[in-house]
């Protein structure tokens, strides 16, 4: 039996311990589809999506971003195809004409503006939380982590013009963590 997994590869399902060989394998990648998710926040890449109604093409998107535009680079198209196998964008067409859109079901949660805004966490979950991961076997044989392997929460939100070094952009995100647990209290 083939399962396509959340990460965009098939997994074949056998009987006894093949089904925990594939579970194992499952969780050894889960960390590609956490970072690419947290990355997209940091970068922002559903709030640009969004603000084109009908999609943008890898092109569009590298050069807003800021990211690599070599039409031999497939890196970018990868990342995306990604998003798209965690139902976070939708694909429309094949190749350098596909477009790009934010998923309808998780809009409210990713793109800024919204009242469930989440991307704050996801930027913070990219540059500090993983970051720390990175770290962990060092930390288990020392006891603790190099606060100089960590950066400062300051960088992690600091956006041009910022002055208060992205605290507002940082409470939005913890606002759309916390706003499942606020609805589950009410």
């Amino acid at each position: 039996i083939l399962i396509f997994s959340l990460y965009g590869s098939f997994i074949v399902r056998m009987e006894g311990d093949g089904n925990e060989i594939a579970r194992l394998l499952e969780l050894s990648r889960a960390y590609k589809a956490s970072k690419c998710l947290n990355l997209a926040g940091k970068l922002r890449v559903f709030s640009i999506c969004d603000a084109s109604p009908s999609g943008l093409t890898c092109s569009e998107l590298s050069s807003a971003l800021g990211l690599c535009q070599d039409t031999g680079f497939r890196g970018v198209a990868d990342f995306l195809d990604l998003l798209v196998s965690l139902h976070t964008l939708e694909r429309t067409g094949e190749g350098p004409n596909a477009k790009y859109a934010v998923h309808p079901r998780n809009r409210k949660f990713l793109v800024e503006g919204s009242d469930e805004y989440m991307g704050g966490i996801l930027a913070l979950n990219n540059d500090r939380s993983s970051v720390l991961f990175n770290h962990l076997e060092d930390a288990l044989r020392n006891g603790q982590v190099s606060a100089s392997s960590v950066p400062e929460i300051s960088h992690t939100f600091s956006q041009e013009g910022d002055e208060a070094g992205g605290a507002g952009h940082f409470a939005l995100g913890m606002l759309g963590a916390s706003l499942g647990n606020f609805k589950a209290l009410a």
